[in-house]
């Protein structure tokens, strides 16, 4: 046994010498050694025309002492001209530019907003997408499966993050400061990082397909930065854009009703229940 236990050694040391080593009977020479490497980038090539960077100059009356006068956000084509993003991105704009993932700029107009789930389209002007991103159904999600973020957070662009789908998490538990997204039940929340400057940008299966919309992430107080990330399922987020093309307003329904517990209600009125 001991001669072939030297060349064992002899072909692994060959092997690094090489600049390769073994892993099971594959040779990692090439940059792509697993089927989930080279998922992940195909994935994200296929992807990363559609993603563009929104830089939003904000209205004077927006800002308050010492604030950047441009907030960074992400977006993605969904159609030649239209990009999907967040509404509380562009919420205060006075002027919105979007860069294309090969540095291209364009400027862009709100098309319309959902405030209720915190979604926008904008229209850019003067550019037609290299690339566009298609719904796939959120619903399908199981706990475990691969998801990939791509945008631009703390401002670095084209930026890819990957992570699993967790659960879905109750808007209940998600608390936001300002008055938008009252509308949504429950985020996906996921591994994957989102950070700010993510807001707007896609969150991709392994097929490519936008089951999400990054919006926001979760963290236990506001010196730590947010280690899960919360995103729009895509299902919510696509029939708000079906409306929004359609009518310029979603078209979400309300029961009209409120329950109220029989023993609080006036005696009046408690006497003429049937």
């Amino acid at each position: 046994m001991k001669p072939l236990r030297a060349a064992a050694l002899t072909l692994l040391l060959f092997g690094a010498a090489a600049g390769a080593y073994l892993v099971g009977r594959v040779s990692a020479q090439q940059a792509l050694v697993t089927p989930d490497e080279i998922n992940t980038v195909e994935v994200v090539q296929a992807a990363l025309p559609a993603v563009v960077r929104i830089d939003v100059r904000l209205r004077k009356e927006a800002l308050q002492p010492g604030d950047d006068p441009v907030e960074v956000g992400s977006g993605f084509f969904y159609k030649r001209d239209l990009i999907v993003t967040n509404y509380h991105v562009v919420e205060d704009q006075e002027a919105i530019t979007v860069t294309l993932s090969n540095g291209r700029q364009a400027t862009a107009r709100i098309e319309a907003t959902d405030p209720g789930i915190d979604i926008a389209l904008l229209r850019v002007q003067g550019v037609t997408a290299p690339g566009t991103l298609a719904f796939g159904d959120s619903a399908r999600l199981v706990p475990g499966q691969k998801l990939l973020v791509i945008g631009t957070p703390l401002r670095f662009p084209n930026f890819v993050s990957t992570g699993i789908f967790s659960v879905l998490a109750s808007a209940r538990d998600v608390p936001r400061t300002d008055t938008i997204a009252q509308e949504v039940g429950q985020y996906l929340a996921t591994t994957a990082s989102i950070q700010q400057g993510n807001s707007g940008g896609p969150v991709l299966d392994s097929r490519g397909a936008v089951v999400g919309v990054a919006a926001a992430n979760a963290a236990p107080n506001l010196a730590v930065a947010g280690l899960i990330g919360l995103a729009l399922p895509s299902d919510l987020v696509a029939q708000s854009v079906d409306d929004l093309e359609k009518t310029g307003a979603p078209q979400r329904g309300t029961l009209g009703a409120t329950l109220v517990d029989l023993d609080t209600l006036d005696p009046g009125c408690a006497s003429s229940r049937a």
